[in-house]
């Protein structure tokens, strides 16, 4: 069986895929990593008609497994609250942003098995599972900031 025909994704447009994407957060955000407390205000009704922000909805035998939310051009100032280093001072950082549109991209899943899936695939192309977990289990997942993302 390939990975298209155990997966479907769909944009989220309404509140009922909305309150699939709250089902996921609320498995992985809430319950599982205790990053939140309150999944509804990660997915407010208005980043729906937002035309900076897209949410989709991952399903797997037809129910709620992930989300995807990506924000196009986000508020790139916000990240330097992070107080992140660049490890070569002499990149053209605030000229890249200026010619060039990004997007940040955040999600989540919430079955543990389709993570695994997410996961193992991505091991194989860096060195095999067992390296890949070895390096997860020696750190804990970053905290997102106060909104999920």
């Amino acid at each position: 069986m390939n990975i298209e025909s155990r997966f479907s994704v769909q944009r989220v447009v309404d509140e009922a895929g909305r309150q699939q994407v709250i089902e996921v957060l609320r498995a992985t955000y809430l319950r599982e990593k205790r990053w939140v407390s309150d999944p509804e205000g990660q997915i407010p009704p208005e980043d729906l008609q937002c035309e900076g922000i897209s949410w989709f909805v991952v399903s797997r035998r037809s129910r709620p497994a992930g989300v995807l939310r990506v924000r196009y051009d986000p508020p790139v100032a916000a990240y330097a609250k992070y107080g992140f280093k660049l490890l070569d001072p002499n990149l053209p950082v605030e000229s890249f942003l200026r010619e060039h549109r990004i997007a940040e991209v955040g999600r989540g899943l919430a079955e543990k098995r389709v993570a695994r899936d997410h996961v193992d695939a991505g091991e194989h192309f860096v060195g095999g599972p067992r390296r890949a977990r070895r390096r997860s289990e020696r750190r804990p997942a970053p905290r997102p900031p106060a909104r999920w993302g």
